[in-house]
């Protein structure tokens, strides 16, 4: 009878230890959602391209290509460098999804991008963006890390 109460301790002990933390999980991926913000805002494109993966893709304009970090690295800080945000914000609060055993998420976010072309007096025209975008993390080493973006948008 001992062994039976025991082995269904360990069983009962085990599913606990491999069912992912839904909730801590979902904090982190907000977490890195914010951080991204601040990495436009900041024009540090350095940081914000490490959090892509070794095999990021981006699925953008009809196209799907799967730049080198070297390559994400160029075309955002060339990007940063040319605008100053006015707005980088949620329009609505992210959707975020899990893959069962908590090793993928996905984020659904809409939001509101506002820039202005930097070098441009202050009457320049803003560009006002709506976006739609999927990212998709998946877990590396303990550590999230952005596998694909799919984005559209809506002027």
């Amino acid at each position: 009878m001992n062994k039976i109460i025991f082995a269904g301790f360990l069983l009962f002990s085990c599913n606990n230890i491999l069912k992912p933390d839904f909730e801590k999980s979902k904090n982190e991926i907000l977490q890195l959602e914010a951080m991204q913000r601040e990495y436009h805002f900041n024009k540090n494109a350095k940081d914000f391209t490490r959090m892509f993966s070794d095999n990021f893709l981006s699925i953008n304009r009809g196209e799907i290509n799967q730049p080198t970090a070297e390559s994400s690295f160029k075309m955002f800080d060339a990007y940063f460098k040319s605008v100053e945000f006015v707005k980088w914000d949620d329009k609505e609060k992210p959707i975020v999804r899990f893959s069962d055993d908590g090793s993928v998420a996905w984020v659904a976010v809409n939001k509101l991008v506002i820039v202005k072309p930097r070098g441009k007096d202050a009457s320049a025209i803003l560009d006002t963006t709506n976006f739609a975008w999927l990212t998709i993390y998946k877990k590396e080493k303990n550590e999230w890390k952005i596998d694909c973006v799919t984005s559209t948008n809506a002027n």
